[in-house]
């Protein structure tokens, strides 16, 4: 056995959630930023921001209710600083308008994403609109990610903290975790992944399967080469193939208490992969599409 690799430790047994346990989308009492901006804070107007310079290291930026906007430019886009972060108010929201291809880019670290409202942007098919270089050390939680098409919501890098979040009817995945940079010596993709209470569903708007047959590469969101992920607590629903897809050499998985629900593919697919423990899962009416346009082939609640 390698030095690197990964033993789940198991846990005293509970029992799985009765009810999906992270209902985020649409939940105020979650997703509602504060109604002031923190001290210290660049408070940032509704309205076009594309002059507001955003790359200035250990600052917040605050941004006031209303809509935002970047610019009319594909690639009108944040820049974070290294240390930042991104705070909304209520009802603040950033808005690519279905121009901007991203809406946070980069290659800083210890970033800090919350209570924003993300949408409307155009990441082409296995890119994503926040975190789009899969930087590491980022934190996304409180946000609404959601119609940002084809690609994803979230690329997931190292060190990701990924939390309390409404992802929701992206053209591609909700969540996409793979880097090309930054990687562990022993998958050779991101490590140290959190992704707990969120609300992932209804994503692959696009329809790829569709549109380019056999890619497998849409759900609710897909893991890449993966050393070390905690996924836990997460609501997984009614997303347009698999639930959550661990889809090569992935390894030191704990998935647990999750709510994976009604999704047209499998709930659970973790493909030739290793080293996971999946335990108190409730999975509710998985897989009956998939299952039915692929007859002869074993389409279940879990694949192993």
């Amino acid at each position: 056995m390698s030095q690197n690799a990964y033993v789940p430790q198991v846990k005293a047994s509970d029992p799985w959630p009765d009810s999906p346990p992270a209902e985020i989308c649409s939940n105020s009492s979650v997703l509602d930023g504060p109604t002031s901006a923190p001290s210290g804070a660049v408070t940032v107007a509704a309205g076009d921001n594309s002059a507001v310079n955003f790359s200035t290291a250990d600052t917040t930026y605050y941004f006031a209710a209303g809509t935002h906007t970047l610019g009319s430019g594909a690639f009108s886009q944040i820049q974070p600083g290294n240390g930042s972060t991104f705070i909304g108010a209520p009802g603040a929201v950033l808005d690519g308008q279905n121009v901007n291809k991203y809406a946070f880019v980069g290659s800083n670290s210890n970033v800090t994403i919350k209570y924003l409202t993300i949408q409307h942007f155009n990441p082409g098919q296995n890119e994503g609109a926040v975190n789009q270089n899969a930087n590491s050390d980022w934190t996304v939680e409180y946000n609404t990610i959601q119609n940002n098409t084809p690609g994803a919501g979230i690329m997931i890098g190292t060190n990701n903290n990924v939390s309390y979040n409404c992802i929701t009817e992206n053209g591609q995945l909700g969540f996409d975790a793979y880097t090309t940079t930054d990687v562990d010596s022993l998958t050779g993709g991101p490590s140290n992944i959190t992704l707990n209470n969120n609300e992932i569903s209804y994503n692959d708007t696009y329809n790829w399967e569709s549109v380019q047959p056999g890619c497998g590469c849409t759900g609710g969101g897909k893991f890449w080469r993966v050393h070390n992920a905690t996924v836990d607590n997460n609501y997984v629903h009614n997303n347009y193939n698999a639930g959550l897809w661990a889809d090569t050499d992935n390894d030191g998985f704990q998935i647990e208490n999750n709510y994976i629900s009604d999704n047209f593919g499998v709930g659970i697919w973790y493909e030739i992969s290793y080293n996971a423990l999946i335990q108190n899962n409730n999975f509710v009416n998985n897989a009956w599409g998939a299952g039915a346009n692929n007859p002869g082939f074993p389409t279940s609640a879990i694949y192993l």
